[in-house]
């Protein structure tokens, strides 16, 4: 018996679950991609406003600054070295929650502050039970908006072995962000980078200088110039 013959655009007998099959085949290629990729690669873009706590005149009973300056406050409260760490304008009624301290495990943990303006850097962990990774935020504490992320390194730690552990952040009152990171496997260094936020304006990083002679405890700013050691000799560029 001849088949019956197709109206224009239909598709041929069984194309459709050859199409359904083809697709999730593709979808669980890209799930198992995703799963194996380092954890950090996941912040493309700026995140969400973080969520807020009532603090007026920011404090909360019992904290403690981190870092602060005459705009904005960021501080901590604690209770059996567990806690939240918070960040606000001085004269705010209300905490932006920027993170935790005591806990990386599936969690935000603010190991590096640093204030300029109303801004704030973070240099922020996150592990499992097998591997930790950092990342880089800016955070504008007068809407508690993220303006910028990035991993620390060019390359993100490829497996477990592997690691990149963030030394040094500094900001500007603009929003020009730029960090030392290094990356080490087994123990032993790769390599150390120096990198910087491309603009005020944009969510990419650019690198500045890498090697494994660079002092990744090195970075400090000098108004819009950051400097840095290099094989004992002082480098240094524009923010």
């Amino acid at each position: 018996m001849n088949p019956l013959p197709l109206v224009r655009g239909e598709r041929p007998p069984g194309a459709r679950r050859r199409h359904v099959l083809v697709a999730a085949a593709a979808g669980l290629a890209c799930a198992v991609a995703a799963s194996t990729a380092a954890p950090a690669q996941q912040y493309a873009q700026p995140l969400a406003p973080a969520s807020s706590v009532r603090a007026p005149h920011c404090s909360l009973e019992g904290a403690r600054t981190i870092k602060a300056n005459r705009y904005v406050r960021v501080f901590k409260k604690t209770q059996r070295g567990y806690g939240g760490v918070y960040g606000c304008r001085r004269d705010a009624r209300r905490a932006f929650k920027l993170g935790i301290v005591g806990e990386c495990q599936n969690n935000d943990e603010i190991q590096r502050v640093e204030v300029a303006g109303r801004r704030a850097v973070l240099g922020i962990f996150e592990c499992s039970l097998t591997a930790g990774w950092w990342r880089v935020d800016l955070v504008n504490l007068r809407n508690g908006h993220r303006e910028f992320t990035s991993n620390p390194t060019t390359i993100a730690p490829l497996n477990e072995s592997t690691s990149a552990v963030l030394h040094r952040i500094v900001v500007t009152a603009d929003g020009a962000v730029a960090w030392t990171a290094e990356r080490t496997a087994g123990g032993a260094r790769l390599d150390v980078e120096v990198r910087r936020r491309r603009r005020a304006t944009t969510n990419q990083a650019v690198l500045l200088d890498s090697g494994t002679d660079i002092d990744p405890d090195s970075l400090r700013r000098r108004g819009r110039t950051i400097v840095w050691t290099k094989a004992g000799a002082r480098h240094s560029a524009q923010l």
